[in-house]
């Protein structure tokens, strides 16, 4: 049997969309996007939640959210985990897990001002 390493989100998108052109002509699109999700307590309290991930998704589609994802926009991603290591700016290791987006379904988008 084979694993499985499968994502489907449905968040907001929290800041517009940041669109790249790598050295290559490779376009990669970073969008980020909120998912809230509400509890109860073993009291009944009810408690809220946000998660904060960011989805990466590669040329005509990247292109394609640049083009139409903003701020507020609502969005249904499919895709799968990828944990990956960079040097940030003080020389330090770190590691980031995000979502590599195959498909992105627009549900929402906020009307231009």
């Amino acid at each position: 049997m084979s694993d499985l390493n499968k994502v489907l989100i449905m968040g907001n998108v929290v800041q517009d969309v940041e669109l790249r052109v790598l050295p290559n002509n490779t376009k990669i699109a970073n969008i980020r996007v909120a998912m809230h999700r509400k509890y109860k307590t073993k009291t009944q309290e009810v408690k809220e939640e946000t998660e904060f991930i960011t989805v990466v998704v590669w040329e005509k589609l990247a292109e394609t959210c640049g083009q139409y994802l903003k701020k507020g926009s609502r969005i249904l991603v499919e895709g799968r985990l990828q944990t990956r290591e960079y040097i940030d700016k003080n020389q330090q290791q770190r590691n980031i897990t995000e979502v590599k987006g195959d498909n992105v379904e627009f549900i929402s988008i906020p009307k231009k001002e």
